[in-house]
C-alpha cells in the first residue's frame, strides 16, 4: 500500500467514525464540517512512513496505524478550529470555506474543538484496551505529549503571547506550533513498528525539520495576510532559503534510517508546493 492509499483509508475511516450509529445533531454536524471538508492528511501519511522507515510491516500493522492516524488527525482538526477563533488568529476562512465559528458561532466552535480532542483520546484509549500492545501505548503517548503543553499548545501560547518579530523567535514558534505534530506523526509510526532509539530520534528530527519547512512554505503562500511570519519578516527569497535549509536537514536525518526513499519523496513533494 502506498502512503496515498493509506491516506484515502483514513479519509474513509474519519467519514465512518462521524456518520455511523445514526448520530445526528448539530454538534456532530460541526465535527464533520471541521474534519471532512478538505485537508491534506499529511500527518496520517507521516505515521505510515515512520513505520515504513524503520522496516515495519505496514500491512500487518495497518489497523493500529489507522487508529493512531485517526486520533492524530482529530487532534490536528481540533487545533485548527480553536486556532481560527477570534481570541486567537481570528480567521474567517479555512480551506476556502467559512471557519467553524463564522458558521456556527464562537461557543459552538469551542465545543467542536473540545469534542474532536476528546474523541481522539477515546480512539487512543480504545486501541490501548483492544490491542494490549506496549508499542501502541507508547506511540499514543508520544502523540499526546507532542500535542500538549510541551508541544503544539505551547506553540499556540507563544503565538498568543507575541514572542517577537525576529526570525529566531518565529522559527521557534513554528517548531512548536507546527513541527511538534509532524514530530509526533513520524516518531509514533516508528515506535509502533518497534524502531530502535536512534531510529526514533532520527524520525523526530526529520519531523521537526519537515514541519519547519512546511510552515515557511505556508507562510510564503499567505504573504498577503496581515500577520507576522518568517516570510513576511525575511522576504520571500530568504524564506525559501530557510525552507531549503530545513528540507536538507530533514534529508540528513533520513539517511540514518533503513528506508529513506518515501520520506525523501514526501519532502520533495512538499518543497515543490505539491501540498
Amino acid at each position: 500500500m502506498s502512503r496515498q492509499e493509506f491516506s484515502a483509508h483514513i479519509e474513509h475511516d474519519l467519514y465512518l467514525l462521524l456518520t455511523t450509529d445514526n448520530k445526528s445533531n448539530q454538534l456532530i454536524d460541526m465535527m464533520k464540517y471541521a474534519t471532512l471538508t478538505g485537508g491534506k492528511r499529511l500527518r496520517p501519511q507521516a505515521i505510515y512512513l515512520g513505520a515504513q522507515a524503520v522496516g515495519g510491516d505496514t500491512k500487518k500493522l495497518d489497523e493500529k496505524l489507522r487508529a493512531l492516524a485517526i486520533g492524530l488527525e482529530l487532534i490536528h482538526c481540533y487545533s485548527l478550529v480553536h486556532d481560527d477563533l477570534p481570541g486567537m488568529d481570528n480567521d474567517s476562512l479555512r480551506r476556502g470555506k467559512p471557519t467553524v465559528h463564522k458558521l456556527y458561532g464562537v461557543a459552538n466552535a469551542i465545543l467542536t474543538g473540545d469534542a474532536l480532542l476528546n474523541l481522539a483520546m477515546e480512539k487512543f484509549l480504545e486501541g490501548i484496551l483492544k490491542y494490549k500492545d506496549e508499542n501502541f501505548t507508547k506511540a499514543a503517548y508520544r502523540i499526546a505529549e507532542c500535542a500538549g503543553y510541551n508541544g503544539m499548545i505551547f506553540g499556540q501560547y507563544l503565538d498568543m503571547k507575541g514572542i517577537g518579530k525576529d526570525i529566531p523567535s518565529l522559527i521557534r514558534l513554528n517548531q512548536y506550533k507546527t513541527g511538534k505534530l509532524f514530530e509526533a506523526a513520524f516518531s509514533a509510526g516508528g515506535i509502533l513498528a518497534g524502531g530502535k532509539e536512534q531510529d526514533i530520534k532520527a524520525l523526530s528530527n526529520f519531523g521537526q525539520n519537515i514541519g519547519a519547512a512546511f510552515q515557511i512554505l505556508d507562510d510564503i503562500r499567505d504573504m498577503g495576510k496581515d500577520e507576522i511570519s518568517v516570510a513576511k519578516v525575511a522576504g520571500e527569497q530568504k524564506a525559501r532559503g530557510y525552507c531549503v535549509y530545513y528540507m536538507s536537514a530533514a534529508k540528513k536525518e533520513s539517511e540514518k534510517l533503513a528506508n529513506k526513499d518515501e520520506l525523501n519523496a514526501l519532502a520533495d513533494e512538499m518543497a515543490q508546493g505539491s501540498y
